[in-house]
């Protein structure tokens, strides 16, 4: 489906979906709803934590759920910030608040850039997506924090694991999500070709997808619908059934 690219004088970033309704968020954290099943927009708000320079880089539901909201937790990570806002949505008001914010330690990430936080919901995990130039990834991985803690920092002593992929594409990273125990990386903009990168989390062995002949518009974010993963785009903005997983 169309879905203009421009909306509160900013542009696509991120998309999450839940159920039958996708959440496409905007550089300042401006947020459409759009009913998958309708194929419009039903909804328009702002995050809790909308501001000039959010840029909601990506954004992601989790399977928590607060205060008996019909939807579960939005993870929203601002671009290059080191940080995570945890916003919970609700349908009555159409209104979203902070219910936390996540912290990187500077001792851990002193010299990288984080691009997403993403969520291993079956194993309850949270990874940190961070990287240097465009050579290589550092996933790193830590247990999900309790959401009653209004601000976390995680630092050394939190991380459980990490794992640093050399990248042999040179491209810019978009969109991530995590399911089944595989991570897909997505990749690319509207003036370079598009990846798709699914790496096992289990054994860090990766395939590669190139998608460039089927999407000409620069890709955003990743998210599951109905056995297909989906990817939203910036102008001309849409969202689209991109693969299978």
């Amino acid at each position: 489906m169309d879905i203009s690219d421009l909306y509160d004088n900013s542009y696509i970033q991120s998309m999450a979906i839940y159920g039958d309704y996708a959440f496409v968020l905007n550089t300042k954290g401006g947020c459409r709803v759009v009913d998958l099943n309708k194929k419009q927009v039903i909804a328009e708000t702002r995050l809790a934590t909308y501001v000039s320079d959010n840029h909601a880089n990506h954004a992601e539901f989790s399977h928590q759920f607060k205060d008996q909201s019909s939807f579960p937790l939005l993870y929203v990570t601002p671009l290059y910030s080191g940080r995570c806002y945890v916003e919970n949505y609700h349908p009555e008001t159409n209104t979203f608040s902070r219910e936390q914010t996540i912290l990187l330690s500077t001792t851990v990430f002193s010299n990288e850039r984080t691009t997403q936080f993403s969520i291993d919901r079956d194993k309850g995990l949270l990874y940190v997506i961070s990287h240097k130039g465009l050579s290589e990834e550092h996933l790193r991985w830590f247990k999900l924090p309790d959401i009653n803690k209004k601000w976390v920092t995680l630092t050394d002593d939190d991380l459980l694991g990490s794992h640093i992929l050399t990248k042999i594409w040179n491209n810019s990273g978009q969109g991530s999500y995590i399911i089944k125990g595989n991570l897909y990386l997505m990749y690319g903009t509207d003036k370079t070709e598009h990846d798709i990168y699914v790496v096992d989390l289990n054994t860090f062995n990766y395939k590669h997808y190139e998608f460039s002949q089927f999407l000409s518009a620069e890709p955003e974010g990743l998210a599951p619908y109905k056995g297909y993963l989906m990817v939203n785009t910036n102008f001309p903005g849409g969202i689209y059934r991109l693969m299978k997983y």
